[in-house]
């Protein structure tokens, strides 16, 4: 962990580049980063916010002020504006979430119910759904049976 101190504070902007590839100018668009590489960047991110307690910020009401992961987002934040000659001010974190574990999704599929797309995406992502058995559900649902028109 302490490399990336070392990495945030010595890297070189070509360096910088060449190791994460470069992201456009509005922020929208990844240039030279395949998507392992980019798993690896979100995946990371996810890591270190979960190791300082992201649920905190993610299960308050909104009076998470003064919390670790928040003091963590929001000097992150700045430490990277500041990299790149900016000062912030002020930093924002509007997290809209559902406390919804997988026991409670398979439960409610196996009772009959709907889940959301966020809970499909939930169970896919926990590793109890195997991803290439859904996929071949939306090919037959979607190429193999006829459709009507919209």
């Amino acid at each position: 962990m302490l490399d990336f101190s070392i990495l945030f504070e010595e890297l070189e902007e070509d360096e910088w580049r060449e190791t994460l590839g470069e992201v456009d100018d509005a922020g929208r668009q990844w240039r030279d980063a395949d998507d392992d590489l980019q798993a690896g960047v979100r995946d990371g991110l996810a890591f270190l916010l979960r190791s300082v307690g992201i649920g905190a910020l993610i299960r308050e009401d909104g009076s998470a002020s003064g919390t670790i992961p928040e003091r963590m987002v929001t000097t992150a934040v700045r430490r990277a504006g500041h990299r790149d000659g900016m000062l912030v001010e002020s930093v924002s974190v509007d997290i809209d979430a559902t406390d919804v574990g997988v026991p409670e999704l398979l439960e409610e599929l196996e009772d009959g119910g709907t889940i959301s797309p966020s809970g499909l995406y939930l169970l896919m992502e926990s590793g109890v759904v195997d991803t290439d058995v859904v996929q071949e559900c939306l090919r037959d649902q979607l190429f193999d049976e006829p459709t009507e028109e919209v």
